[in-house]
């Protein structure tokens, strides 16, 4: 009963200052393609970092009606 090593984890061992990843619930779903697309957006439209895009969008997919 360990964690699984992730290519997140990888990365960040490797010296990736950032890794952008997340969890196979997102995956092929509605909110998963909104909230990469929110990632991207912020990320094209403003100068924020990774993590405070993915930050921004993990609240907004929690404020949809339903989480």
């Amino acid at each position: 009963m360990t964690e699984p090593v992730t290519v997140a984890t990888l990365a960040l061992v490797r010296g990736s200052v950032e890794v952008l990843a997340t969890v196979g619930e997102y995956g092929d779903s509605g909110d998963g393609d909104a909230f990469a697309r929110w990632v991207l957006e912020q990320r094209r439209t403003t100068d924020i970092s990774a993590s405070r895009a993915v930050h921004v969008a993990s609240k907004r997919i929690l404020d949809l009606p339903g989480s």
